[in-house]
């Protein structure tokens, strides 16, 4: 999934991705507004165990890893968690509203 959007404005933001395998459907919020969502996405498919990588678009496997110093992202990253189930809009909203200490159950970081 890729969406173009613009958050270089010096200000923290609250940022959520979700996606479930059944429907394939996926949600993009922003500081806790829904933004995009879409359904049909990698419907039945199962997430293997593997690395996780953040600010780096990576285009192969092998080598260098597929990584171009050119594609990375550039800011602060905090507050990264993955849990393994989509989380309520009211939850959603309250993490991006009142930052609470929720952890995912599957990345805490």
């Amino acid at each position: 999934v890729t969406y173009d959007f613009n958050l270089y404005d010096g200000e923290w933001h609250h940022i959520i991705f979700t996606w479930e395998n059944s429907e394939g459907e996926y949600q993009i919020y922003i500081d806790g507004n829904k933004i995009k969502s879409n359904k049909n996405k990698r419907v039945g498919y199962a997430i293997k165990q593997g690395i996780l990588s953040l600010g780096q678009e990576q285009d192969s496997y092998g080598g260098n890893g597929g990584f171009d110093k050119n594609q990375c992202y550039r800011g602060n990253i905090t507050g990264v968690n993955i849990w393994d189930q989509v989380l309520p809009d009211d939850d959603i909203l309250a993490l991006a509203n009142k930052c609470p200490s929720g952890v995912g159950n599957v990345v805490s970081w």
